[in-house]
């Protein structure tokens, strides 16, 4: 267990998020419980991409694109290293809480009759929203299981 002092601000909010979501709620297992939002690092992600590859990702995205795995580099790089950063946030107790409610989302443990079910089974149960026309993507389980 680390230290109250040494425990990072993001990850005191991850934990108090987790804690706090409605199991019960109707759409608990619709959509992924946990988001990284990038909205405001837009100067980094369009340095690190071409006007055309931006258009690409949203022309992608409207067509079918739903999951990180279908970018193309360099926009995949940035999303995989976004996760990696929060990620590194977290001490080991901290990650280990994360998976085993990651584990239990995707598996939809204690989902009642009530509840519909997630929509794909390759999602991981985290999101990005890139800073790019509010385009939000589910990693993919191979994604989170990297780290």
């Amino acid at each position: 267990m680390t230290a109250r002092y040494l425990t990072s601000d993001f990850q005191r909010s991850l934990i108090t998020t987790i804690d706090s979501l409605d199991r019960s709620a109707v759409d608990f297992f619709v959509s992924a419980p946990l988001v990284i939002d990038c909205s405001n690092d837009r100067a980094v992600f369009e340095s690190q991409l071409t006007a055309t590859q931006r258009a690409f990702i949203v022309d992608s995205y409207k067509a079918r694109g739903r999951f990180v795995s279908w970018l193309a580099r360099p926009a995949y790089n940035y999303t995989c290293e976004k996760l990696r950063e929060r990620f590194r946030l977290l001490d080991q107790d901290a990650v280990e809480k994360v998976r085993i409610f990651l584990l239990e989302w995707r598996k939809e443990t204690g989902r009642m009759p009530y509840q519909p079910g997630k929509s794909a089974s390759l999602e991981s149960g985290i999101d990005i929203i890139l800073p790019i026309e509010g385009i939000r993507l589910s990693y993919d389980l191979s994604a989170v299981r990297e780290l």
